[in-house]
């Protein structure tokens, strides 16, 4: 089920007229996430380095906070008001940086926070580097034209260290007092462990396949805009009989990849009756929808060039993670206003090694939905 893209349409059907299912199917609470112990959320954090192991209560709360969507948007609002606002997205983006796999995207992330942030005269320079780290860092971005390896996961360790104390000083000490910072920890009590049918706005279908389909939607509570793919139980199962420990293997795939050209999972959750997906959304439509135009308007050579190249890294990507890529083809590359693409439909995905979704079990009874 391809073409996750965007399209305007008059009329707004609701999930429930899309799908013709019972209403109380449909309005199920679902639990997507449970929260870790203190003690698990701080050694996890201590462990990767963004923690130090004398830190407080008050800054382990500071640093599960910045893992949460919610909290991230309320912290970086307060930052604005009080104009710290570069720092914060420092951290962010190191954290992003300390994510990414493969090592040529993880220097392009590199080199996009070092301009950003650390040169001398940077947009949002980070105060308080002294100029000698600033010329280390310069050096070794320098060196990685030559070898990327030099540019390791904690790279910029003691930047984000900086950042995370002068968040904690300059901004959550001060919004911890505020009105949004209650109204902020109330929110997250009631709603962080579920996610519902009823937590979206929908708009038009984006695209239909033999045992689900597409909507395009927006998630209430932050204004983002997602494609939702919802695929019915039964159908799944039915096209997976002959192997049902596949039936969620795209959730997998979506969920193990972090990647620029692969569209990004942000939730997945389930009803009675439905397996859904919360995915990016394209905004410029598809390939295929690109090669169909008229000749006047049909890709230039150049354009090609680019698209092929940005396909290959996704494809290599996946390989590197063991992951094999089965159903290329137009209408599963999708096209963002930025001018970039993305693969998405995973359903074909395979791991005959069994390193990224692990191996089959042997009762083939258990299923993973």
């Amino acid at each position: 089920m391809g073409g996750f893209s965007s399209k305007t349409s008059s009329s707004k059907p609701s999930v429930v007229e899309a799908i013709s299912s019972p209403r109380d199917v449909i309005e199920t609470v679902v639990e997507w996430k449970i929260l870790p112990s203190s003690n698990e959320a701080r050694k996890k954090f201590e462990e990767d380095g963004t923690l130090s192991k004398d830190s407080t209560p008050d800054q382990l709360e500071l640093r599960i906070m910045l893992d949460e969507v919610h909290s991230q948007n309320a912290i970086a609002n307060y930052a604005k008001t009080v104009k710290a606002l570069d720092v914060f997205m420092c951290w962010i983006d190191i954290q992003d940086f300390k994510s990414i796999p493969v090592e040529s995207y993880r220097r392009s992330k590199a080199l996009h926070i070092y301009h950003k942030y650390i040169k001398t005269n940077a947009i949002l320079q980070i105060q308080d580097i002294p100029e000698a780290d600033r010329a280390i860092y310069k050096a070794a971005i320098d060196l990685s034209t030559k070898d990327q390896s030099i540019l390791s996961n904690e790279f910029y360790g003691k930047v984000q260290a900086k950042c995370f104390s002068t968040i904690y000083i300059n901004i959550y000490r001060k919004f911890k007092k505020t009105n949004e910072y209650k109204q902020l920890t109330e929110q997250i009590r009631k709603k962080y462990n579920n996610v519902r049918i009823d937590d979206f706005e929908y708009f038009n279908k984006l695209g239909e396949g033999g045992f689900g389909f597409v909507v395009h939607c927006r998630k209430k509570s932050t204004g983002k805009h997602y494609a939702m793919k919802l695929q019915t139980k039964k159908g799944l199962l039915e096209c997976f009989s002959d192997d049902p420990w596949r039936a969620d293997f795209e959730k997998q795939a979506f969920a193990s990849c972090q990647y620029p050209f692969i569209v990004n999972l942000d939730y997945a959750f389930q009803t009675d009756a439905l397996a859904i997906m919360v995915l990016g959304l394209a905004t410029a439509g598809d390939l295929q929808k690109a090669l169909n135009k008229s000749a006047e308007e049909r890709l230039d050579e150049e354009r090609v060039r680019f698209y092929v190249a940005e396909i290959v890294l996704a494809l290599s990507y996946l390989h590197q993670r063991g992951l094999m890529y089965r159903d290329l083809k137009p209408n599963n590359v999708l096209l963002n206003e930025d001018g970039h693409i993305q693969l998405v439909d995973l359903g074909g995905v395979t791991d005959e090694t069994g390193s990224t979704l692990g191996k089959k079990p042997e009762n083939q009874g258990m299923l993973p939905l």
